[in-house]
């Protein structure tokens, strides 16, 4: 039979102590005093899952890194889902309303933009992004007076972030044909974002959009020199920009054929006038070779295109392009002119060099 020890009553009321015990029950009155009581292993302890997180903020601010991300990789439910949540929590946050409408109008989605940017704009007159997504979805409806009148209040009110409000009002003026005005904005587009933007990516982007732009309206108003300077500006700025190449091949062809001169287009015969500049034809066939790469507008690329191998003297490409053209565009009686005049010529083995 075991030895048990006697204890008194202090000794028992310390031995409680030491060993952490509530009740007499499970003390071995044999263990030693002086033993070192065993340390609780880590990985023993309980796992409080629910505190994990607790205390973390969710904000509008915090989770601008995640929409910047998602935006960038195109998951445009996914942004909609997580500005949606912040809205709950921040209802009158304009630049939550104004992003949200600016993945609408990415969605095409005009309806649900204009909602929402009347939102930004109730909470914040200013909001240069909802003014900005408000002028683009009117720009594409075709209702170019409400991007006037709204861009030039919101202007007269505040001249805080102006480059979109004056690119804006450029395109809108470009779309009524009133080219003087459209060049009026675009230059002070150029002027700001060349003083105010710090960022060297950002500012490239934005002056390469601004002198193609500008390219295009020099080119309506026949100031062809001036267009070329500028397509060649932006390309500079952004090689990638491909619809540029093809603006700047069409404004080769124009002034290949007329200068800057304001005259009717001629009408194409059998016996074709000599252009002005051959080299200029040459550079209108090289960028619109690099638009047809890359451009799914191909119409107006292979009517021009033809048609200045015609005056270069190279008939089965011009007839190559002209053949693709009419297959589109069967009606184009122009373009069947050109194709017949450039067979003629092969068949009757008039081809000069």
């Amino acid at each position: 039979m075991p030895h048990v020890q006697n204890w008194t009553t202090q000794e028992f009321a310390l031995r409680k102590l030491q060993i952490g015990q509530k009740s007499t029950s499970n003390i071995n009155p044999n263990q030693n005093l002086n033993s070192t009581p065993q340390k609780t292993k880590f990985r023993d302890l309980p796992v409080q899952k629910e505190n994990i997180g607790i205390n973390k903020i969710r904000n509008y601010e915090s989770e601008l890194p995640s929409i910047k991300k998602l935006c960038k990789n195109k998951k445009y439910p996914a942004v909609l889902k997580l500005l949606e949540e912040l809205k709950h929590t921040e209802p009158n946050n304009a630049d939550i309303c104004a992003k949200i409408a600016n993945i609408y109008l990415i969605t095409n989605e005009y309806q649900k933009a204009v909602f929402e940017c009347k939102n930004a704009l109730r909470y914040d007159p200013n909001n240069w992004l909802a003014l900005k997504v408000f002028a683009e979805v009117f720009i594409e409806k075709k209702e170019y007076n409400k991007v006037i009148i709204t861009l030039s209040e919101s202007l007269a009110r505040s001249t805080k972030k102006p480059i979109y409000k004056y690119w804006n009002l450029a395109r809108a003026y470009m779309e009524l044909e009133d080219y003087s005005k459209a060049l009026k904005y675009l230059n002070e587009a150029i002027d700001v974002t060349d003083k105010e933007i710090d960022n060297n990516h950002m500012k490239n982007s934005l002056l390469s959009g601004l002198y193609a732009d500008r390219g295009k309206t020099y080119s309506k108003k026949n100031r062809n020199d001036e267009a070329i300077k500028d397509y060649e500006r932006a390309l500079k700025l952004n090689w990638k920009n491909f619809n540029t190449y093809k603006r700047l091949g069409i404004t080769y062809f124009k002034r290949a054929m007329y200068g800057n001169s304001t005259q009717e287009k001629k009408r194409f015969r059998n016996n074709l006038d000599e252009p002005e500049s051959h080299d200029d034809l040459k550079k209108s066939v090289e960028n619109l070779k690099i638009a047809q790469e890359h451009c799914g507008d191909l119409g107006e690329i292979l009517k021009i295109k033809g048609t200045a191998y015609v005056y270069l003297k190279e008939y089965n490409n011009a007839i190559n392009d002209l053949e693709k053209y009419i297959e589109r565009f069967p009606n184009d009686e122009e373009a069947s002119q050109i194709l017949n005049g450039c067979r003629f010529i092969l068949n009757n083995g008039l081809k000069t060099s």
